[in-house]
């Protein structure tokens, strides 16, 4: 698959945003406004365009240990 767009966005166990991106090459490094969150289950979804023009929506967590 080809992205032609995306959007990626990390939510905290409160529903905060916590990290966004538009920018397949920026990921996101387990900080939020310059500081380190603490180690825990935070949320991720990823809505994708691809060049063929169909929409693909991804969801998932990830487990951030410090």
């Amino acid at each position: 698959y080809t992205i032609q767009s995306m959007r990626m966005v990390v939510f905290n166990q409160w529903g905060e945003k916590v990290f966004e991106s538009f920018n397949q090459a920026t990921g996101w490094n387990g900080q939020y406004k310059g500081k380190g969150l603490p180690s825990g289950v935070y949320m991720y979804v990823c809505e994708m365009v691809l060049r063929d023009g169909t929409k693909q929506v991804k969801k998932g967590s990830i487990n951030l240990v410090r």
